[in-house]
């Protein structure tokens, strides 16, 4: 496959993704088959391994399939089947186009926090072999997004229902049933509410940075991903410092200095390689792109002044 066509691969899928899992929220009736539901949750990873730890069995264990996909290919997880992550890429991509207008960089290296986001993965595995799932559910991106989806969107489609109901009854139809949405305590909604706005904030200011910090499931596939068999590489005699990979790059984990990528931040979105005009970076077998990841930095001043005017010309782009 040419490596072009994996962005756009990337994003057909995490939209349909995207799609599909908020269906199951947003589905009014109920009609939802539960194969169809089974498929969707199968390869999210909690609900699988919750499932499985509960006798679903193998049947339940897309979680696996997780880490081995993983193991094989990066976090394509965060990037495509995650409906948080892909909410997150669409306020990121909106934003974008924002700052474009205001002639900003949105995005630039910035430094793991590794204490963040090891910490709470640490926590949250604790607090699980003690016994707890609190912090699971709590911090897992699809406890986030089902929130989201149903005590936010949901009320929302059920009022658009219902005016659409009301209309055609006012035309003699009963095409479409009412609805009625039950809420015990008006309290239920400041959680999702508190984590949609967390959520569109960061993802507005540093694209993947929730995956990359709070989210203890992003810090366990980076884990996993260190030993990708294939991951995204820098050809160092190709790269001219431009910064185009570097200013698309959403975990802001591309690292022009050093010609590197930290590849266990990065999310696997692909919108590096078609960004670089000189093909200078691609997406290949681990052990073919070490040389390229792994080697020393050039000459520090050379490096200031073309970086500083890759990213002004970005910037004014």
């Amino acid at each position: 496959m040419r490596q072009h066509l994996l962005k756009p691969l990337r994003v057909i899928l995490s939209l349909a993704f995207l799609a599909a899992t908020a269906a199951l929220f947003l589905d009014l009736e109920g009609r939802a088959p539960g194969e169809a539901v089974d498929g969707v949750l199968f390869l999210q990873f909690t609900p699988s391994l919750v499932r499985f730890l509960q006798g679903a069995g193998w049947a339940a264990a897309g979680f696996v399939g997780v880490l081995l996909l993983t193991l094989m290919f990066g976090r394509v997880f965060c990037s495509t089947i995650c409906p948080l992550g892909t909410l997150q890429d669409l306020v990121s991509r909106l934003a974008l186009r924002l700052r474009r207008k205001r002639r900003r960089v949105l995005y630039r290296y910035r430094r793991p926090l590794n204490l963040v986001r090891f910490g709470l993965l640490a926590a949250t595995v604790g607090a699980a072999l003690g016994g707890s799932l609190l912090l699971v559910a709590q911090l897992d991106p699809f406890s986030h997004f089902g929130r989201i989806m149903g005590l936010l969107v949901r009320p929302l489609a059920v009022g658009a229902n219902n005016l659409a109901a009301r209309a055609l009854e006012g035309l003699g139809s009963y095409l479409i049933a009412p609805f009625v949405f039950m809420l015990d305590h008006w309290q239920a909604l400041l959680a999702p509410i508190a984590v949609l706005a967390l959520v569109v904030w960061m993802a507005a200011r540093r694209g993947r940075l929730f995956c990359n910090t709070l989210c203890p499931l992003g810090a366990l596939l980076a884990l996993v991903s260190r030993y990708a068999l294939f991951r995204i590489g820098i050809d160092r005699a190709r790269c001219n410092l431009c910064a185009e990979c570097s200013v698309r790059c959403k975990a802001q984990c591309i690292h022009l200095k050093d010609k590197r990528v930290d590849f266990d931040r990065c999310v696997a979105c692909f919108n590096c390689i078609p960004a670089c005009p000189e093909s200078g970076i691609g997406y290949r077998l681990a052990w073919r792109g070490r040389g390229m990841v792994e080697s020393q930095a050039d000459d520090q001043s050379a490096w200031d002044g073309a970086a500083r005017r890759s990213v002004s010309d970005a910037g004014r782009r």
